[in-house]
Protein backbone atom coordinates (compact mmCIF):
# COMPACT_ATOMS: atom_id res chain seq x y z
CA UNK A 1 0.00 0.00 0.00
CA UNK A 2 0.98 3.50 -0.73
CA UNK A 3 2.85 5.26 1.82
CA UNK A 4 1.78 8.97 2.82
CA UNK A 5 2.25 11.80 4.87
CA UNK A 6 -0.17 13.07 7.58
CA UNK A 7 -1.46 16.91 6.85
CA UNK A 8 -0.50 19.48 9.15
CA UNK A 9 -4.33 20.62 9.59
CA UNK A 10 -4.50 16.68 10.38
CA UNK A 11 -1.79 16.58 12.76
CA UNK A 12 -3.60 19.37 14.73
CA UNK A 13 -5.68 17.26 16.11
CA UNK A 14 -4.54 14.79 18.92
CA UNK A 15 -4.26 11.32 18.28
CA UNK A 16 -7.10 8.86 20.21
CA UNK A 17 -6.15 6.66 23.30
CA UNK A 18 -4.60 3.21 22.59
CA UNK A 19 -7.74 1.62 23.92
CA UNK A 20 -9.39 3.18 21.24
CA UNK A 21 -6.67 2.49 18.79
CA UNK A 22 -6.58 -0.87 19.58
CA UNK A 23 -10.61 -1.08 18.67
CA UNK A 24 -10.11 0.52 15.34
CA UNK A 25 -7.62 -2.16 14.60
CA UNK A 26 -9.60 -5.12 15.89
CA UNK A 27 -12.50 -3.60 13.60
CA UNK A 28 -10.76 -3.19 10.13
CA UNK A 29 -8.97 -6.38 10.81
CA UNK A 30 -12.55 -7.99 10.72
CA UNK A 31 -14.77 -6.27 8.28
CA UNK A 32 -12.17 -4.38 6.66
CA UNK A 33 -12.52 -0.35 6.06
CA UNK A 34 -15.68 1.22 5.31
CA UNK A 35 -15.12 4.85 5.25
CA UNK A 36 -12.45 6.26 2.69
CA UNK A 37 -9.45 8.07 3.97
CA UNK A 38 -9.51 11.74 2.87
CA UNK A 39 -6.24 13.08 0.97
CA UNK A 40 -5.24 16.54 0.60
CA UNK A 41 -3.00 17.83 -1.40
CA UNK A 42 -0.72 14.50 -1.45
CA UNK A 43 -1.53 13.69 2.29
CA UNK A 44 -4.07 12.42 4.73
CA UNK A 45 -6.20 15.20 5.68
CA UNK A 46 -9.15 12.65 7.80
CA UNK A 47 -8.47 9.07 8.40
CA UNK A 48 -4.93 9.04 10.45
CA UNK A 49 -5.93 6.11 12.32
CA UNK A 50 -8.05 4.17 9.81
CA UNK A 51 -5.07 4.72 7.94
CA UNK A 52 -2.65 3.09 10.93
CA UNK A 53 -4.66 0.12 10.72
CA UNK A 54 -4.67 -1.00 7.42
CA UNK A 55 -0.82 -0.39 7.99
CA UNK A 56 -0.73 -2.75 11.22
CA UNK A 57 -3.25 -5.30 9.77
CA UNK A 58 -2.66 -5.11 6.17
CA UNK A 59 -5.98 -4.38 4.71
CA UNK A 60 -6.48 -2.60 1.90
CA UNK A 61 -7.60 0.99 1.92
CA UNK A 62 -9.39 3.11 -0.06
CA UNK A 63 -8.76 7.00 -0.47
CA UNK A 64 -10.68 9.84 -1.95
CA UNK A 65 -9.32 13.12 -2.57
CA UNK A 66 -10.94 15.72 -0.63
CA UNK A 67 -12.02 19.02 -3.57
CA UNK A 68 -13.82 21.49 -1.19
CA UNK A 69 -12.54 25.27 -0.28
CA UNK A 70 -12.76 24.67 3.51
CA UNK A 71 -10.53 21.74 4.66
CA UNK A 72 -10.39 22.93 8.30
CA UNK A 73 -14.09 22.67 8.52
CA UNK A 74 -14.26 19.44 7.04
CA UNK A 75 -11.96 17.73 9.25
CA UNK A 76 -13.85 19.38 12.25
CA UNK A 77 -17.24 17.82 10.93
CA UNK A 78 -15.62 14.33 10.72
CA UNK A 79 -14.13 14.81 14.18
CA UNK A 80 -17.35 15.77 15.16
CA UNK A 81 -18.54 12.49 16.87
CA UNK A 82 -15.16 13.09 18.86
CA UNK A 83 -15.66 16.03 20.08
CA UNK A 84 -17.00 15.36 23.59
CA UNK A 85 -14.24 12.90 24.69
CA UNK A 86 -11.96 16.38 24.28
CA UNK A 87 -11.64 18.65 27.50
CA UNK A 88 -11.76 22.38 26.92
CA UNK A 89 -7.89 22.75 27.41
CA UNK A 90 -7.71 20.14 24.49
CA UNK A 91 -9.92 22.30 22.41
CA UNK A 92 -8.27 25.45 22.88
CA UNK A 93 -4.59 23.91 21.68
CA UNK A 94 -6.18 22.75 18.38
CA UNK A 95 -7.59 25.71 17.87
CA UNK A 96 -4.22 27.54 18.69
CA UNK A 97 -2.47 25.18 16.10
CA UNK A 98 -5.04 25.67 13.52
CA UNK A 99 -4.77 29.63 13.65
CA UNK A 100 -1.44 29.11 13.37
CA UNK A 101 -1.58 27.99 9.56
CA UNK A 102 -1.99 31.45 8.30
CA UNK A 103 -0.24 33.66 5.56
CA UNK A 104 3.21 33.90 5.95
CA UNK A 105 3.78 30.21 7.14
CA UNK A 106 6.42 29.03 4.51
CA UNK A 107 4.92 25.02 5.14
CA UNK A 108 1.24 26.42 3.52
CA UNK A 109 2.80 29.68 1.20
CA UNK A 110 1.78 27.32 -1.43
CA UNK A 111 -1.34 26.30 -1.04
CA UNK A 112 -4.16 27.75 -2.83
CA UNK A 113 -6.90 25.88 -1.09
CA UNK A 114 -5.81 26.93 2.33
CA UNK A 115 -5.58 30.02 1.01
CA UNK A 116 -9.63 30.24 0.11
CA UNK A 117 -10.10 28.78 3.51
CA UNK A 118 -8.67 31.76 5.35
CA UNK A 119 -10.54 33.95 2.75
CA UNK A 120 -14.04 32.46 3.91
CA UNK A 121 -13.34 34.18 7.19
CA UNK A 122 -12.77 37.40 6.15
CA UNK A 123 -15.82 38.86 7.75
CA UNK A 124 -14.42 38.25 11.42
CA UNK A 125 -11.01 37.12 13.02
CA UNK A 126 -10.14 33.51 12.24
CA UNK A 127 -9.47 32.62 15.85
CA UNK A 128 -13.11 33.46 17.29
CA UNK A 129 -14.36 31.36 14.57
CA UNK A 130 -12.75 28.78 15.59
CA UNK A 131 -12.79 29.23 19.12
CA UNK A 132 -17.32 29.22 18.23
CA UNK A 133 -16.52 25.74 16.32
CA UNK A 134 -14.76 24.36 19.24
CA UNK A 135 -16.93 25.30 21.42
CA UNK A 136 -14.35 27.30 23.69
CA UNK A 137 -14.24 30.83 24.90
CA UNK A 138 -11.82 33.54 22.66
CA UNK A 139 -9.75 33.56 26.27
CA UNK A 140 -9.35 30.09 26.38
CA UNK A 141 -7.50 29.95 22.66
CA UNK A 142 -5.93 33.41 23.58
CA UNK A 143 -4.70 31.28 26.34
CA UNK A 144 -3.70 29.01 24.86
CA UNK A 145 -1.69 30.99 21.81
CA UNK A 146 0.15 32.69 24.50
CA UNK A 147 1.63 28.99 25.62
CA UNK A 148 2.23 28.16 22.06
CA UNK A 149 4.06 31.19 21.63
CA UNK A 150 6.01 30.07 24.87
CA UNK A 151 6.39 26.42 24.91
CA UNK A 152 5.06 24.67 21.83
CA UNK A 153 6.11 21.90 23.22
CA UNK A 154 3.96 22.71 26.57
CA UNK A 155 1.33 23.16 24.16
CA UNK A 156 1.31 19.53 22.83
CA UNK A 157 1.29 18.14 26.09
CA UNK A 158 -2.08 20.06 26.62
CA UNK A 159 -3.24 18.78 23.40
CA UNK A 160 -2.18 15.17 23.94
CA UNK A 161 -4.31 15.62 27.82
CA UNK A 162 -1.27 15.02 29.63
CA UNK A 163 -1.73 18.55 31.42
CA UNK A 164 -4.33 21.38 31.73
CA UNK A 165 -4.39 24.62 30.15
CA UNK A 166 -4.29 25.99 33.14
CA UNK A 167 -1.44 24.58 34.39
CA UNK A 168 0.19 25.31 31.33
CA UNK A 169 -0.49 28.83 31.60
CA UNK A 170 1.03 29.12 35.20
CA UNK A 171 4.26 27.11 34.32
CA UNK A 172 4.76 30.15 31.07
CA UNK A 173 3.86 32.58 33.84
CA UNK A 174 6.30 31.65 36.52
CA UNK A 175 8.85 30.83 33.61
CA UNK A 176 8.29 34.69 32.12
CA UNK A 177 8.54 36.05 36.11
CA UNK A 178 11.61 34.40 36.37
CA UNK A 179 13.35 35.62 33.46
CA UNK A 180 12.11 38.93 34.45
CA UNK A 181 13.92 38.47 37.39
CA UNK A 182 16.88 37.25 35.98
CA UNK A 183 17.90 39.93 33.37
CA UNK A 184 16.18 42.14 35.47
CA UNK A 185 13.94 43.86 32.62
CA UNK A 186 10.15 44.75 33.47
CA UNK A 187 7.62 43.13 31.36
CA UNK A 188 4.06 43.34 30.33
CA UNK A 189 1.48 40.09 30.22
CA UNK A 190 2.93 39.37 26.85
CA UNK A 191 6.55 39.11 28.02
CA UNK A 192 7.65 42.25 26.19
CA UNK A 193 9.38 44.43 27.68
CA UNK A 194 8.15 47.43 28.92
CA UNK A 195 10.29 50.97 28.27
CA UNK A 196 10.95 53.18 31.21
CA UNK A 197 8.66 55.84 30.11
CA UNK A 198 5.93 53.19 30.69
CA UNK A 199 6.80 51.13 34.09
CA UNK A 200 5.33 53.87 36.57
CA UNK A 201 1.75 53.29 35.24
CA UNK A 202 2.53 49.71 34.83
CA UNK A 203 3.78 49.83 38.48
CA UNK A 204 0.00 51.07 39.06
CA UNK A 205 -1.63 47.62 37.89
CA UNK A 206 -2.05 45.54 40.96
CA UNK A 207 -4.02 49.27 42.23
CA UNK A 208 -6.76 48.93 39.51
CA UNK A 209 -7.31 45.42 40.37
CA UNK A 210 -7.86 46.03 43.76
CA UNK A 211 -10.58 48.54 42.85
CA UNK A 212 -11.63 46.18 40.27
CA UNK A 213 -12.01 43.45 43.16
CA UNK A 214 -13.76 45.95 45.65
CA UNK A 215 -16.60 46.94 42.96
CA UNK A 216 -16.86 43.58 41.18
CA UNK A 217 -17.67 42.74 45.09
CA UNK A 218 -20.13 45.26 45.46
CA UNK A 219 -22.02 44.58 41.77
CA UNK A 220 -22.49 41.07 43.30
CA UNK A 221 -23.75 41.91 46.46
CA UNK A 222 -26.31 44.53 45.65
CA UNK A 223 -27.21 42.32 42.08
CA UNK A 224 -28.12 39.17 45.39
CA UNK A 225 -30.11 42.23 47.16
CA UNK A 226 -32.05 42.74 44.54
CA UNK A 227 -33.13 38.99 43.83
CA UNK A 228 -33.80 38.51 47.26
CA UNK A 229 -35.86 42.31 47.68
CA UNK A 230 -33.69 43.11 50.65
CA UNK A 231 -35.69 46.09 52.11
CA UNK A 232 -32.59 47.50 53.25
CA UNK A 233 -31.24 48.22 49.51
CA UNK A 234 -34.89 49.02 47.87
CA UNK A 235 -33.85 52.32 47.06
CA UNK A 236 -30.75 51.08 45.34
CA UNK A 237 -32.13 51.26 41.60
CA UNK A 238 -31.20 48.88 38.93
CA UNK A 239 -29.96 51.82 37.16
CA UNK A 240 -27.42 52.14 39.88
CA UNK A 241 -26.06 48.40 39.50
CA UNK A 242 -26.02 49.05 35.84
CA UNK A 243 -23.70 52.12 36.65
CA UNK A 244 -21.81 50.08 38.90
CA UNK A 245 -21.11 47.29 36.02
CA UNK A 246 -20.09 50.23 33.91
CA UNK A 247 -17.33 51.62 36.29
CA UNK A 248 -15.93 48.00 36.54
CA UNK A 249 -15.94 47.85 32.50
CA UNK A 250 -14.09 51.18 32.18
CA UNK A 251 -11.45 50.16 35.28
CA UNK A 252 -10.68 46.91 33.43
CA UNK A 253 -10.26 48.94 30.29
CA UNK A 254 -8.03 50.89 32.55
CA UNK A 255 -6.00 47.59 33.62
CA UNK A 256 -2.76 47.81 31.85
CA UNK A 257 -1.98 44.85 29.88
CA UNK A 258 0.67 45.08 27.22
CA UNK A 259 3.04 47.89 25.88
CA UNK A 260 0.89 50.29 23.42
CA UNK A 261 1.34 49.13 19.88
CA UNK A 262 0.93 52.08 18.52
CA UNK A 263 4.10 54.43 20.77
CA UNK A 264 5.33 51.31 21.44
CA UNK A 265 5.55 53.04 24.96
CA UNK A 266 7.08 55.83 24.39
CA UNK A 267 4.49 58.41 24.15
CA UNK A 268 6.37 61.58 24.02
CA UNK A 269 4.26 63.42 21.75
CA UNK A 270 1.65 61.95 23.37
CA UNK A 271 -0.71 58.98 21.72
CA UNK A 272 -4.48 58.92 21.39
CA UNK A 273 -4.43 54.50 21.61
CA UNK A 274 -2.81 54.90 24.69
CA UNK A 275 -4.10 58.08 26.31
CA UNK A 276 -0.71 58.86 26.70
CA UNK A 277 0.19 56.12 29.10
CA UNK A 278 2.49 53.94 27.13
CA UNK A 279 -0.03 51.06 28.17
CA UNK A 280 -3.13 49.59 26.81
CA UNK A 281 -5.72 47.24 28.31
CA UNK A 282 -5.91 43.59 26.77
CA UNK A 283 -9.31 44.00 25.24
CA UNK A 284 -7.40 47.16 23.63
CA UNK A 285 -4.74 44.69 22.36
CA UNK A 286 -7.30 41.80 21.37
CA UNK A 287 -9.70 43.91 19.59
CA UNK A 288 -8.31 47.08 18.95
CA UNK A 289 -4.61 47.15 18.63
CA UNK A 290 -3.60 46.91 14.62
CA UNK A 291 -3.17 43.09 13.64
CA UNK A 292 0.32 43.40 11.26
CA UNK A 293 1.63 45.92 15.07
CA UNK A 294 0.36 42.51 16.81
CA UNK A 295 1.89 40.00 14.27
CA UNK A 296 5.52 42.08 14.56
CA UNK A 297 5.17 41.94 18.34
CA UNK A 298 4.40 37.95 18.41
CA UNK A 299 7.68 37.61 15.78
CA UNK A 300 9.87 39.90 18.40
CA UNK A 301 8.88 37.78 21.60
CA UNK A 302 10.15 34.26 19.15
CA UNK A 303 13.25 35.99 18.09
Amino acid sequence: MTEYEFHPIANCYPAIPPAEMAKIVESIKLRGLHNPIWLYEGKILDGRHRYDACMLTGVSAHFRDYTGDDPIGFVLDQNDGRRHLLTTSQRAAIVADLEALRPGNPEFAKSPMISNYRNSYNRENIGESLARKHHISVDSANVAKKVKRADPALLDDVKSGKTTLNAAEKKVDAAAKAKATKDDVVRDCLGYPIPIQAQEVWNRRQEVQDLLTIISKLKTRMEKAKSESDVLYAKVSNRVIDNIAQLHCHLSNAKPYAVCTSCQGRPGAGCTFCSGTGMISKYAYDHHAIKEAKEMRENALKA
